[in-house]
């Protein structure tokens, strides 16, 4: 069976005609119609296609391009990054947990970054370099996890950045060994749940925090977004005159 003709105009009319019961028997439109629905199935499509159309009227208000921007559906797809960067977050948190370690035993190391210093043009191109050098820390720790004894190594706790310069290993070396980090004293570790022997500073950060960053920043873009649409909404007559 073929389908209905897509025609509005034809099918209003038509529609009309078979409700005043103005199609005779030998008009050909009717003829052809009635041998692929009945008048029933014809009243039925057209209430169903209307139906689908002031749908369609009230989601194009949110989604279509067009004069007023799109706030419910930001609004959805903002909530929808947000609480799937949060959920996300919260279980890659919970792999997790705190405890108070023991400091062992605490080696200096450095890393060396290069950094944009001045001298940029106009389009922040361009710029001058200048080597800086993150002074850190390998610490060796115990802890114990449910009256179970463990033993991690903390690597890369940062202890201070400075530009380079000829002594700066040195400084960073002396500072780490005389000045923090006392053998014996306690620090905070993030351990692995599922093994304990695997710490950390802080709980590491994956792609999953990114996505809960972009969320929360997505959401603050639809409230500026929305506060000039609400405020033309409720005070139309100031933004027209």
């Amino acid at each position: 069976m073929e389908d209905f003709p897509e025609d509005d105009e034809f099918f209003h009319k038509t529609y009309e005609r078979v409700n005043m019961e103005e199609i005779r028997a030998s008009d050909a439109e009717y003829r052809l119609l009635h041998t692929q629905h009945t008048i029933n199935e014809i009243k039925e499509m057209y209430r169903m296609k209307k139906s689908d159309r002031t749908e369609m009227s009230w989601i194009r208000r949110f989604v279509d391009k067009g004069e007023d921007p799109p706030l419910l559906f930001l609004f959805l797809i903002a909530c929808l990054i947000l609480g799937s960067g949060y959920l996300l977050t919260t279980m890659h948190n919970d792999k997790f947990d705190k405890n108070i370690a023991v400091i062992i035993e605490k080696n200096a190391d450095w890393e060396f970054v290069e950094k944009d210093a001045g001298g940029c043009d106009f389009e922040g191109n361009n710029c001058n370099k200048r080597t800086s050098l993150n002074c850190l820390a390998d610490i060796v720790v115990q802890h114990n996890v449910e009256q179970v004894n463990y033993t991690s190594q903390v690597n890369n706790w940062f202890v201070y950045s400075e530009w380079d310069h000829s002594n700066a290993e040195n400084d960073c070396e002396e500072y780490v060994k005389n000045s923090i980090l006392d053998i014996g004293s306690n620090m905070t570790i993030f351990f692995d749940k599922e093994d304990p022997s695997v710490a950390y500073a802080e709980v590491p950060e994956t792609w999953v925090t990114s996505i809960y960053l972009f969320g929360m920043g997505f959401s603050v873009f639809w409230v500026f977004m929305a506060i000039p649409f609400v405020l033309k909404k409720c005070f139309p007559k100031i933004f027209t005159s």
